[in-house]
């Protein structure tokens, strides 16, 4: 954010557009596409309905837009039925024929597949052409990634939930992705998503950045996108919210699949604070993803990488350590203790994986307590210093 800021602050100063200090207009029109989720959870996490998203792809086109995106696949096992697979190629196939092919279709797997999983469900939407498969697997699993990219015929995007030039690289290195999708607000800003994209260009890789934010983000993406000129397409969600034209003034012009480029100075847009007052924060409506036997699914796949590892103990029995039954004793231990290592178990290799994380001790205060009711719960706390200290080594 700071880096976006102070871009808009020089451009400002300067009586110009951002996009003059990021090289200049290399186009002039900016394509756009629908994202057929449009925020709602229930498209993005429940089961997919190919009539619901058949319907959302006419509109879309009736507004247009001549690409759209679709979620086809829910949360699934590590290896999918075949009517699973079906039912996915079944929503793509309603798009497809609801839209023809003269409209582009990105098919979202949102990192929730297994390197199988990917390359079934993959191998089945390839007849139908989509234009690219986005995140098929867990993004910081480039290895992963080359496995599906070498047995699915279909180009790969990746790249939402990377940060900073050295992620990316990772993966333009194995020549895994064909698309690049960064984040202006999480990939460091707009200086290194230019970093981003010149070392792409060396690849011969696209961006089509990811931006499901509001229309602050969505114009410092349309920056980036007219004075790049290895960029594809940009993603929107306008449709998230009806109040989202009242947010900035002017309001971002996106008209027959197409924004208009920013021409004001800095960003080009003044936020209406009091419009943004009368539409205050909301929590979205968590949604449990849970596989159909009713187990939890891993939260890797549903979530994405793991950034931080907060270690810290909960259960005591109080009392005198003479009473202290062996099974009273065995129960702080199993819950304090075992908790932490289970976490760290499933934790370290996806931090190790993406040579990033941070495993934060919260123990440390009570493992040196001295009041004798509180014995075991001081040495559970203790126990869960050294499960901090050694996986961090």
């Amino acid at each position: 954010g700071l880096d976006q800021a102070l871009h808009d602050l020089k451009a400002r100063a300067l009586g110009v557009p951002i996009y003059e200090l990021l090289g200049g207009a290399v186009r002039e029109r900016l394509r756009v596409y629908s994202h057929l989720g449009g925020g709602d959870p229930d498209l993005v996490y429940a089961k997919p309905d190919p009539a619901r998203f058949a319907d959302a792809a006419a509109q879309s086109v009736a507004e247009g837009f001549t690409a759209v995106k679709i979620l086809p696949v829910p949360v699934v096992a590590t290896l999918p039925s075949s009517a699973a697979v079906r039912a996915a190629h079944d929503v793509l196939a309603a798009v497809r024929e609801e839209v023809g092919d003269a409209v582009d279709v990105m098919v979202d797997l949102h990192g929730r597949c297994s390197p199988a999983a990917a390359i079934r469900f993959g191998r089945a939407f390839a007849p139908l052409e989509p234009w690219f498969i986005e995140e098929p697997v867990q993004p910081e699993d480039s290895g992963a990634l080359k496995q599906v990219a070498d047995a699915v015929p279909v180009p790969l995007a990746t790249g939402e939930r990377l940060a900073g030039l050295a992620e990316f690289r990772t993966v333009l290195e194995t020549r895994a992705g064909s698309v690049l999708q960064p984040d202006v607000c999480h990939c460091g800003g707009l200086t290194e998503i230019k970093r981003i994209a010149g070392l792409a260009a060396t690849y011969g890789v696209g961006l089509a950045p990811h931006n499901p934010l509001g229309p602050v983000a969505t114009a410092h993406n349309l920056h980036v996108a007219v004075s790049t000129s290895n960029w594809l397409i940009q993603e929107q969600m306008r449709e998230s919210v009806p109040w989202w034209d009242e947010l900035v003034t002017p309001p971002l012009t996106i008209r027959d699949g197409f924004a208009e480029i920013p021409t004001g100075p800095g960003l080009g847009l003044e936020v209406d604070e009091l419009a943004a007052a009368r539409h205050p924060y909301e929590p979205e409506r968590q949604i449990a993803a849970r596989l159909p036997d009713g187990a939890v699914a891993d939260a890797l796949r549903s979530v994405g990488r793991i950034d931080a590892l907060v270690n810290n103990a909960g259960r005591n029995v109080y009392g005198d350590p003479t009473s202290m039954t062996g099974p009273e004793w065995d129960e702080v231990f199993a819950v304090d203790l075992k908790a932490v290592w289970l976490c760290s178990k499933h934790a370290l290799p996806s931090m190790l994986s993406a040579r990033r994380g941070a495993i934060v001790n919260v123990a440390s205060l009570h493992a040196r307590l001295t009041d004798r009711g509180y014995f075991p719960y001081a040495a559970a706390k203790a126990g869960v210093v050294g499960l901090t200290r050694s996986p961090a080594l």
